[in-house]
């Protein structure tokens, strides 16, 4: 197979394409298919695998490197390290893309998750965070989150006291907790 791949709106090249059929339907078909956009001495790209149905798709990096700058070579053809706040955002975005194939929330309904998004802290995009929840009753949610950039875990619960008060509590790298207020207006 030859051709591009486009990958968060950049076309990559292919270098390896194989699509293997068993005998059974297209669905069912096996994926190998290497995406690459060199930089130098540097390849970064997609490895696709699984079935058209349902595609695995992984970073990819010669050499080897963190999730992030191979992110930052396939979007802006560069290192992350002086990514400006535009730059970051664009990156974050491709993150999500990647986390969720285009498809969040049909990811989400596989999963049975009833939260999977990308948060920032006061909209500093170099602060992302993908976060994952659900709903394990109607008082108790739980979540987990990790950050794009500093690989940090973050759990959080949260429990309705009452029909206007909430208690949550979060452990990571900072730990906290917070009594919650709400007042709804018609």
């Amino acid at each position: 197979m030859r051709g591009k791949f486009d990958a968060y709106g950049v076309k990559l090249d292919i270098r390896r394409g194989n699509v293997s059929f068993g005998g059974g339907p297209v669905e069912a078909a096996n994926l190998d298919i290497l995406a690459l956009r060199t930089v130098g001495d540097v390849s970064a790209g997609v490895l696709v695998a699984g079935t058209p149905a349902s595609p695995l798709v992984n970073l990819y990096s010669q050499p080897a490197m963190a999730d992030r700058d191979i992110l930052s070579y396939i979007v802006l053809g560069r290192a992350s390290g002086g990514a400006g706040k535009s730059d970051t955002a664009l990156l974050a975005r491709a993150a999500s893309g990647l986390l969720t194939g285009g498809k969040a929330s049909s990811v989400q309904k596989q999963l049975g998750l009833d939260v999977l998004d990308i948060e920032s802290e006061g909209g500093d995009v170099s602060k992302s965070i993908v976060k994952l929840g659900k709903y394990l009753s109607p008082k108790l949610f739980v979540s987990y989150g990790r950050s794009i950039y500093t690989g940090e875990n973050i759990f959080g619960i949260r429990y309705s006291l009452t029909k206007r008060v909430d208690v949550e509590s979060t452990m990571g790298n900072q730990s906290g907790a917070a009594i919650y207020y709400r007042i709804e207006f018609d």
